[in-house]
């Protein structure tokens, strides 16, 4: 049977009455396109791009005062974005920036220079210490990093920076150092390392995790007589690798750093390094302060947007 549409019945038996058939098929027309103007999908409106960057970005607490997220270096919209700045900003003033979604504190540092590692899309902008002073006496030291290489996969390993080469090279383990050791080691010997391909990455120290175990290498990396005790508490950030190779972010108020290694496993890290702590650890997300201690740092990982940082990149 077939259905006649009423509105249209009508406005055609009127039509003929009056003798004004040749109006009929517009009338129709427009009574057809009034009744499925709904049905028509608008043109959606372009988002600027300072706006793109308000976009919700979770984070997640594992206590009363921790605070971490997690990321795949796959992920279609969003990546980590190491960036250094010539002078020092407050983490309010990183977090303002117009790509970012949120904000970490990164390596250690002095003043406006940083002492780790920090790599973005290929280039060294920063290294780790080759040395370190103790006493007056300096030791060469070998520290431990995060990086991603150009395949996307996340990576964690003790790197040295040999002179006369662009790039760092991966060490099995760090220096044999114990508790304060009276006589510096050798530097590790070129053929010793494996030169790595990176695309992005931190240094820090010392490591906390290998291969799903706790494996703090305090002594080794030479933090004895410098400011970062094991066993007092004190904000902490660290970055990790989970078991699914997600990238974890993690920021605590408090926290001795011998406790770091059991929190960690608990969030899924199997891999895992400490950054920058105490007065330095800091984390915004969305623009918003989560935890923050007013200090300036000269470098970051940044949350961002991968579309929106790409077209900033362009108008640069």
């Amino acid at each position: 049977m077939t259905h006649r549409n009423p509105h249209w019945e009508a406005i055609w038996h009127s039509d003929r009455a009056s003798g004004n058939e040749d109006s009929t098929w517009i009338r129709v027309l427009i009574v057809f396109c009034f009744l499925c103007l709904p049905c028509i999908p608008l043109e959606a409106k372009s988002t600027p791009p300072a706006q793109a960057t308000s976009m919700p970005l979770v984070i997640h607490r594992a206590d009363a005062d921790s605070y971490y997220l997690f990321i795949r270096t796959t992920d279609p919209q969003l990546r980590i974005r190491p960036i250094l700045k010539s002078r020092a900003m407050n983490m309010d003033q990183w977090a303002k920036l117009p790509t970012v979604l949120a904000v970490i504190n990164g390596g250690f540092f002095t003043g406006n220079q940083p002492l780790s590692l920090l790599a973005d899309q290929g280039a060294i902008l920063a290294r780790n210490a080759p040395s370190v002073t103790r006493g007056g006496i300096s030791y060469p030291v070998m520290r431990s990093a995060f990086w991603v290489d150009p395949q996307g996969q996340p990576r964690i390993g003790w790197l040295y920076h040999h002179a006369g080469e662009p790039l760092p090279r991966r060490h099995l383990a760090p220096l044999p150092y114990s508790n304060g050791a009276v006589s510096p080691l050798t530097p590790p010997a070129v053929e010793g390392g494996i030169p790595i391909s990176i695309d992005w990455g931190v240094g820090g120290g010392p490591r906390l995790l290998k291969n799903g175990q706790p494996h703090l290498t305090y002594h080794e990396e030479i933090f004895w007589g410098s400011g970062l005790r094991l066993d007092d508490n004190r904000p902490r950030t660290a970055i990790c690798i989970t078991g699914d190779e997600r990238i974890g972010l993690y920021v605590t108020e408090s926290a001795r750093l011998d406790e770091l290694p059991a929190r960690l496993l608990q969030l899924g890290c199997t891999d895992a390094i400490n950054l920058d702590g105490g007065g330095s650890s800091a984390i915004y997300a969305n623009g918003e302060k989560i935890f923050d201690q007013g200090r300036a740092v000269p470098a970051v990982l940044a949350i961002v947007h991968r579309s929106i940082d790409r077209q900033a990149e362009t108008n640069r």
